[in-house]
């Protein structure tokens, strides 16, 4: 097999598998690892391939987002410090949702065992996370199953959101802009977005550095509905200063997990408040 042969095999392979590892091309194709990953980076260079940790992922559309499996291999480190700079926020006894997002898997792998915490979610892995974790009191939200996705949507899960009065919501975005806002992909998964921000006193959105300046297709909420975001430190100042000028504090996860803040004490603990409720709908 030539190298172009070899190539054009990886790039049919993702276009059916969506996500590969060296390894398992490496086994595939009877290359080495050090052969696929040269390999890889010059699909990635002429933009035919996404490189992912340990592998490789078909490009993302602008259009379509892809899978969770393949989102939880990019900015693995980054994501595993907004997690547990996430995690330090939770007090005792709080009920807090947790949203779909692959970051929003650290959060859960993060959870303070020594807490009486109450998780609402929507989303299976997390619900899969919580049982290999420890003992956490957990509410399934019901509703139309996305096998795709492995999350519920739909009017019944909006309707049982509107039970709760939860302390916190840990929000997972496919973008952020001071234009547009907070936006994503989904319309079925942007209706239970907005109702669980109705129904926390706190919203925090969790967002790795990529996402800034990122807009997808559809409007989630305003900026005026979010009152912290944590995000890794490879956020350019341009961005933060955007962010924060909307009363928004920005939390910054450094490499050692601890937290940096700019605004720190600007919105408090209180309630979410009634401009930032009214920020919420609308795309």
């Amino acid at each position: 097999m030539t190298i172009d042969e070899r190539r054009k095999t990886i790039c049919d392979f993702l276009k059916t598998h969506k996500v590969l590892s060296v390894e398992y091309l490496s086994s595939l194709l009877g290359s080495s690892a050090m052969t696929i990953r040269r390999d890889l980076n010059y699909l990635a260079n002429q933009g035919m391939v996404q490189r992912v940790h340990g592998g490789a992922a078909v490009v993302r559309s602008e259009v379509d987002e892809p899978p969770y499996t393949i989102r939880e291999r990019e900015m693995r480190l980054e994501k595993q410090r907004i997690g547990f700079a996430a995690a330090s926020l939770i007090g005792e006894r709080e009920m807090i949702i947790v949203d779909i997002g692959s970051t929003l898997l650290s959060l859960v792998r993060n959870l303070p065992l020594d807490k009486d915490i109450t998780v609402v979610s929507n989303w299976l892995p997390v619900m899969l996370e919580l049982n290999r974790k420890g003992p956490f009191k957990t509410i399934f939200l019901g509703g139309e199953v996305n096998f795709g996705e492995l999350s519920v949507t739909g009017g019944y899960t909006e309707e049982m959101l509107q039970n709760f009065n939860a302390d916190k919501l840990f929000l997972g975005v496919a973008g952020v802009s001071p234009e547009f806002g907070l936006t994503d992909y989904h319309t079925e998964e942007i209706q239970v977005k907005r109702q669980m921000i109705k129904c926390a006193k706190k919203v925090i959105v969790l967002a790795d550095h990529s996402k800034f300046g990122r807009v997808a297709p559809l409007k989630t909420a305003g900026l005026g509905s979010v009152h912290q975001i944590i995000t890794d430190d490879g956020i350019t100042e341009v961005d933060r200063r955007a962010i924060e000028s909307f009363g928004v504090e920005v939390i910054v996860a450094g490499p050692s997990g601890e937290r940096e803040t700019a605004t720190q004490g600007i919105l408090g603990q209180g309630a979410l408040l009634p401009e930032r409720k009214a920020a919420v709908g609308g795309i």
